[in-house]
């Protein structure tokens, strides 16, 4: 089976390899994703913070996974 065959709708598989969603998502949707993948890397909470645009660690600490 194609792998393409095992995408969601919202996803198209162009010839040259790069996957293009066609899914409105917002930024703030992702957030947890990314803090997710950055914590998984082992970046500190800091460096995540600052990744996320955030000035204050309370507001990093909303991502209870990212301990402080």
């Amino acid at each position: 089976m194609n792998a393409a065959a095992l995408l969601p709708s919202t996803c198209h598989m162009h010839p040259n390899g790069i996957l293009e969603v066609m899914a409105k998502v917002s930024p703030h949707e992702m957030l947890p994703s990314l803090a997710t993948a950055l914590v998984e890397q082992g970046r500190s909470p800091h460096e995540i913070g600052t990744i996320l645009g955030h000035e204050n660690p309370a507001t990093t600490a909303i991502y209870g996974w990212v301990k402080a």
